[in-house]
């Protein structure tokens, strides 16, 4: 929730009205948005490695045991499976933390998970609660932290990067800088030239993930826009206001490919909860 929210009982009446249509029948039908990411940076162990992106599930569930969620993503095959941001919605205890451990707890046996925490994990009461669960549970956290991860003698790099603002950051310059250094100094823990790919919870930071000549960027937080409106434009996104630019899909920006999730639950109007599933491709020209 936005901290608005508790300032402001209508804003908070609004948001959890929109959130009641997630329980609407047939607004549990999972989509599975696919990627290819062909590039020579990528080594010739990790062809065809596959990576499943889950985003802002905020304590949602898909059927009982999460089993609509886990078996879709049983079904794709990972090899890693990625977590950015928003696993809770209110805060860790009761209701989400139950959601969150039966997800994990399903989707252990199936692939390595990494994680990052999101805007909503930032603020909560129970942030340290939830994050040491996490890792006695086995998901690896990357907390402005850099990691690599081979295949045989090959090697690529995953970052992970904390979202610490809810408020858009060109209208807090002091917030950007802050968090520019913070990102930076997770980037340059990692040595040699390894293709990167990071998780960022935040779209709308994509001049700076190329400024940090990252290859690939997995984000969320926009929700697909809330809501779609005639001509293909997006309604809403936290962090990009009306009308926002990144909201789903693949965006590129110099080197650095982006993508973004609609991700699963929170506030959305029409918009089908979604995970991802991207195959690297060790050779060049071919489009995402």
């Amino acid at each position: 929730m936005n901290p608005k929210d508790r300032r402001n009982p209508a804003r908070k009446v609004l948001s959890r009205i929109v959130e009641l249509l997630n329980y609407l029948p047939g607004a549990d039908r999972l989509v599975v948005r696919r990627y290819r990411i062909a590039s020579r940076r990528i080594p010739p162990a990790f062809n065809g490695y596959c990576i499943v992106q889950i985003s802002d599930l905020h304590g949602r569930w898909f059927g009982r045991g999460q089993k609509k969620l886990i078996e879709a993503v049983r079904s794709l095959q990972p090899d890693l499976i990625l977590v950015t941001g928003d696993w809770i919605d209110m805060d860790y205890q009761k209701r989400d933390q139950d959601c969150v451990d039966t997800l994990v707890r399903g989707l252990l046996p199936l692939a390595p998970v990494y994680g990052i925490i999101g805007n909503h994990e930032a603020r909560a009461w129970h942030k340290t609660k939830m994050l040491c669960s996490l890792k006695k549970m086995g998901v690896h956290m990357l907390l402005n932290q850099s990691t690599v991860l081979e295949r045989g003698s090959d090697r690529i790099a995953l970052t992970g990067f904390v979202t610490s603002y809810h408020t858009p950051l060109r209208e807090e310059p002091a917030q950007y800088e802050k968090i520019k250094q913070e990102y930076t100094r997770a980037v340059k823990s990692l040595e040699g030239n390894a293709y990167r790919i990071a998780m960022g919870h935040r779209p709308e930071l994509l001049e700076l993930y190329e400024e940090l000549e990252l290859d690939l960027v997995l984000a969320g937080h926009a929700h697909g826009g809330l809501m779609k409106l005639p001509g293909g434009r997006r309604l809403l996104a936290p962090g990009q206001g009306w009308l926002p630019h990144y909201t789903h899909g693949a965006y590129q920006k110099g080197k650095t490919h982006m993508l973004v999730s609609c991700g699963l639950g929170g506030p959305r109007i029409g918009i089908a909860p979604e995970i991802a599933q991207i195959e690297l491709k060790s050779r060049n020209g071919e489009k995402i």
